[in-house]
């Protein structure tokens, strides 16, 4: 994402800082799943020297990684919306500038609604961090209520599912109107490059919407049961418990699947990008650099072979089509 074909893209910032704060949630579960080994074979636990500040730090971390995957989501379907809705105004309201003033933007927002822990948090006994009694009730309405629902899900599913809609919409007309100049009798000849371009400009936009698709299609059924049991303890508390019990394999299931949201989009990418695989295959073979053509195919490259022979790949010094 930073080589030169898609620096100047807008998206490519926020799928670069994506990929950064998918990462650390990844090394975050990680350590999690560790920790609980570490418990589980009666060992001393990973945080247990933590103590009061370490563990607020690091809660406070977590869970400022944990809005920020799910809000740069939405920050590039919010792009594709403009783009696709304002075509001739995408130039000047989708910039890399301005993508990266967004993501700054967003991470301070974030991180000024998760300050609460680094006020109610302590660390006990077991080492775990934990709200004391004359906070639990506040720390238990922000993170259950603003944190897990309102910020991490519903507000940033309920935009992006919006937003999607009207982009597939948009779409879906874009290919009518397409397929009606087609009829006439100059489109292949003077509208075979914008068809190209436009081609081109879908498939981007395919890849992102299966993006944020993954995201609400990972996060949905988890949050849904979470908050079935939260409603539960109100109501009844032996009902919620018993919920607990028998859906406790579910949970753990749903958790598992909830996870593949952080680890799930570079397989997107590599299945519906072609440029993006042969970017990939030039990072893994560095013996063989390439630089992309300019013609309007992405399947032109011109490598450049160090220790052998180029002359059957040039005719008058043009490069030749080696696909």
């Amino acid at each position: 994402m930073k080589s030169r074909r898609f620096r100047h893209k807008s998206y490519s910032r926020y799928l670069c800082t994506l990929a950064v704060f998918d990462s650390l949630v990844l090394v975050a579960k990680l350590l999690d799943r560790v920790d609980g080994f570490l418990r589980y074979t009666d060992r001393p636990s990973l945080y247990a020297n933590y103590g009061d500040a370490g563990c607020k730090v690091y809660q406070f971390v977590e869970h400022v990684c944990y809005l920020m995957s799910s809000w740069l989501v939405l920050c590039m379907t919010l792009e594709r919306f403009i783009a696709v809705t304002w075509p001739l105004r995408k130039d000047n309201l989708c910039k890399p500038r301005y993508a990266v003033s967004v993501t700054l933007v967003v991470f301070a927002v974030m991180s000024y609604s998760q300050t609460f822990r680094l006020i109610v948090l302590e660390q006990d006994e077991n080492g775990d961090c934990v709200a004391p009694r004359r906070y639990q009730a506040v720390y238990v309405a922000l993170h259950i209520y603003l944190y897990q629902l309102v910020l991490q899900f519903m507000l940033p599913a309920l935009l992006i599912l919006v937003c999607n809609l009207v982009i597939l919409y948009k779409i879906r007309r874009l290919r009518f109107r397409f397929a009606e100049r087609s009829l006439g009798r100059c489109y292949h000849a003077q509208q075979l490059p914008a068809g190209h371009t436009h081609a081109r400009r879908n498939k981007t936009t395919c890849m992102l919407l299966i993006v944020s698709f993954s995201y609400v299609g990972a996060l949905l059924p988890l949050v849904l049961l979470s908050l079935a049991i939260h409603v539960a303890m109100h109501v009844n508390t032996d009902l919620a418990r018993q919920m607990f019990e028998k859906l406790n394999d579910v949970r753990q299931l749903l958790e598992l699947v909830s996870e593949l949201n952080y680890g799930i989009n570079f397989y997107i990418y590599v299945l519906s990008g072609a440029q993006f695989r042969y970017e990939l295959r030039h990072i893994c073979t560095r013996a063989h650099p390439f630089t992309s053509s300019p013609a309007p195919t992405e399947r032109v490259f011109h490598f450049n072979r160090k220790s052998r022979n180029t002359s059957n790949m040039y005719d008058g010094g043009r490069p030749v089509d080696v696909t």
